[in-house]
């Protein structure tokens, strides 16, 4: 017959679960990530101002080009001390078993760049 099979239930099921963790992960991130890095990934949260260093600026491209996707899931789940960065940058080691989720938020975080 010439046509192209019909989308999987499989496949559809795989993207409403990928829609599912890219929701989830803008949520971890306005109520987690933004309180220090702003709602933009500015650095500039309602905590920045208080911390030494300053959060980081996500939007920043030459941070971006400098850092691995490994990198930005290492700091994610074991924080900053463990990439030799900030300590006030925090563990969030419940992550470790949700990688999918992790690397949705490295995904969200890679979008903020300007």
């Amino acid at each position: 017959s010439g046509e192209a099979p019909a989308a999987t239930p499989v496949a559809a099921s795989n993207e409403a679960e990928r829609a599912a963790l890219r929701a989830q992960a803008a949520r971890v991130f306005a109520g987690d990530c933004a309180r220090c890095h702003g709602v933009g990934g500015a650095g500039n949260g309602i905590e920045s101002e208080t911390l030494v260093p300053r959060p980081r600026n996500f939007q920043d491209p030459d941070w971006q080009r400098s850092v691995t996707n490994t990198f930005i899931e290492r700091i994610i789940i074991e924080g900053g001390a463990s990439v030799g960065r900030a300590d006030s940058m925090p563990a969030h080691p419940l992550l470790a078993k949700q990688k999918p989720l992790v690397r949705e938020l490295r995904v969200y975080i890679r979008n903020l760049a300007r």
